[in-house]
């Protein structure tokens, strides 16, 4: 559509231009000057009007991202506000650990090595129980 427009305004003014050749004639002269003069303008507003399109197109795309982005932010505002809550769990869980290690003359690094303790010998009586299971079920 944009080479069309071009190639007529650009066609119109060779054609005035062998019309000055063939009619001289004040009137082709002028009509001819005008038809000149407003080729260059003709292709500047066609390569603007053309151009509007692509905008909108662009700024439609931009606003969905920027949906898509609000969407997302509200998304991790709510997982923050869920995390802070489970932080502060964890902060008066510390607190009660904190408190019983003075208790009893431990610190917390030492009760969550004893606790880390505690999961290895359950995880090793786990396995000790299964393959007595397993023996059981070979044996009958």
């Amino acid at each position: 559509k944009h080479m069309t427009v071009v190639m007529a305004a650009v066609g119109g003014a060779a054609a005035f231009l062998a019309t000055f050749a063939v009619s001289p004639a004040i009137i082709v002269y002028a009509a001819g000057g005008i038809c000149i003069l407003n080729t260059p303008m003709v292709v500047y507003k066609e390569h603007k009007i053309s151009t509007i399109p692509t905008l909108r197109k662009s700024i439609q795309i931009m606003r969905q991202l920027a949906n898509k982005l609000a969407d997302r932010i509200d998304s991790l505002e709510r997982e923050i506000d869920v995390l802070q809550i489970e932080a502060g769990r964890f902060d008066e869980v510390n607190e009660e650990l904190s408190a019983i290690s003075k208790k009893q003359g431990y610190n917390v690094d030492s009760i969550v090595k004893l606790v880390n303790e505690n999961e290895e010998i359950l995880d090793a009586m786990k396995g000790n129980v299964r393959q007595k299971v397993l023996q059981g079920r070979k044996s009958v």
